[in-house]
């Protein structure tokens, strides 16, 4: 994430595309880049996926709670 003040919501993309080599995923901590990227890998990642549908009606302080859920939760370290 950067510190922009743009809507966080909004795609998050490099333009032009950038890649990660997978010697960059080694110096991230990812200890087995080759499970890391297996389907097995992929599989156990979507079984722990949880899905929350977040409307401005219904939930209290919606657009701080936002901003708050980006800070806490898409960081670098």
């Amino acid at each position: 994430m950067d510190d922009s003040d743009e809507d966080q919501r909004l795609p998050q993309h490099h333009d032009p595309k950038k890649f990660v080599s997978l010697d960059k995923f080694t110096v991230y901590g990812y200890k087995s880049v080759p499970f890391f990227m297996s389907t097995k890998a992929l599989r156990i990642h979507n079984l722990l996926q949880d899905f929350f549908e977040v409307y401005p009606e219904k939930l209290p302080n919606y657009e701080e709670k936002i901003k708050s859920f980006f800070e806490e939760h898409f960081h670098t370290n």
